[in-house]
Formats: C-alpha cells, structure tokens, sequence
C-alpha cells in the first residue's frame, strides 16, 4: 500500500511495492494538474470556495479515467484538507492528524469505501482498491481505483463524500484522457452517475476474412496430398 506523500516524497503517484502505477496518479501527480478546460467553472467554483475565509462551499472534485489494459476506473479526488481530517475524526470517534498519525492511511481508506461505490450493468458491486493519498496545500488528492471486467460499458458510481457532514454539499466528477468529454455531478437528490466507459470491444473481423481462412486450409489440404504422391 502505498503511504501519503509530500512534494518531492514518494507517493502513490510513484507506484507502491507492487509496482502499480496508477495512470491518472501519473498523469495529475502532487500540484501538476492538468485540468479539462471544458470543466473550468467547476473548478472556479472549488478555488472560490477555498478563498472564502468562511468555507461557505462545500464540494469534492473527483477525475476519472477508463484504464481498459489495467481492467479498472481509476479515480483521483480531491477534498478540502479541513473537512476531511473533521470527518475522519468524528467517523473514528477520536482526534487524530491525517499527515503524521500512522492510522491515517488506513482510516481515510476505510472512511473513503463506506462513500466511494461502483455498481456494475450485472448489478453486481465492482471490487475496489486503495492506492494513496497525498495533501497539496489546503487540499487532499485521494487515489483509488474500481476493477471493470471487458466489455462494460458503464458503470454507477455512487459518490456520497460530504452527505453525512454538510447539508448541500456536491461532488463534481469529470472525465480525463479517452473519458474527457464526460461530467457529472451528485448531489443528496441525485447520489449516483452512470458513467460511460470508453470502447473495449475489438473490432470485428470483415466476413471475407472467414474466406480467406477457409481458402488457406483448402490450399494446405491440397499441398500435404500432393506431396503424398
């Protein structure tokens, strides 16, 4: 498991002691993001509500991308340093400081996976896995990931982070890389968004493909008897 990281530590953007390497965590590691411009008003919204001496916003911003090789939904979220070390404390019943206590790691995780869900078309819940997490400024990126089977095409993620600490808080969820052009939102109204995965499917092969194949073996036929003789 990897552990949280600092600025020029190794964190779970580094890969853990299996060798994972999260694409997402790679690509969006520490304070280097890249955001997805069409989601710039989201965003302005989130670095508004960070400003306000008064915290009057209450809100997550989780991107996610489609790892079709990797088979999973890999997920970065971001959360307001603040709110989360509040909520872990009341969910544990005690104070503790997510940055050096050595539960942290396991207590955000645990804390994460009652709030954090994937359902898939099947209707069965998709299996998910820790990955890290690290803190960037007034912010804690958390990465997970959700495994998806071949071939799925959607899948319902219920994101309920911040239902059980704020009355109106919403959670912003957009798509990078082959999943770019997707956003959603969820709200206490509206907890889940179905979201499209990107093709898996290979392409099929043209129906003289199967000729060809059946002209070859007639051919090799042919050769093995002439060589008989």
């Amino acid at each position: 498991m990897a552990g949280s990281a600092r600025a020029g530590e190794q964190g779970p953007c580094s890969g853990d002691r299996t060798g994972f390497q999260p694409v997402i965590a790679k690509r969006f590691s520490g304070s280097a993001f890249t955001w997805a411009y069409p989601r710039i008003l989201g965003f302005l919204v989130l670095l508004l509500a960070s400003s306000a001496s008064a915290h009057p916003f209450h809100e997550t911003l989780t991107q996610f991308e489609h790892n079709a090789e990797g088979h999973s939904l890999e997920l970065a979220l971001r959360i307001d340093a603040i709110d989360l070390e509040q909520m872990v404390e009341r969910w544990l019943g005690e104070r503790i400081n997510l940055e050096t206590d050595p539960r942290a790691e396991r207590s955000i995780e645990l804390w994460l996976g009652e709030r954090l869900s994937g359902r898939l078309p099947s209707g069965e819940k998709a299996p998910l896995s820790w990955i890290g997490h690290e803190f960037d400024g007034a912010f804690c990126w958390v990465y997970v990931q959700l495994e998806i089977p071949d071939q799925t095409e959607w899948i319902d993620l219920a994101h309920i982070v911040l239902f059980d600490w704020h009355p109106q808080p919403t959670n912003h969820i957009v798509g990078v890389g082959e999943n770019r052009k997707q956003a959603y939102a969820t709200t206490i109204e509206e907890p889940v968004a179905r979201i499209q995965l990107a093709a898996t499917e290979k392409t099929p092969r043209p129906w003289w493909w199967a000729l060809a194949d059946l002209a070859w073996a007639v051919w090799q036929l042919l050769q093995s008897q002439m060589s008989e003789f």
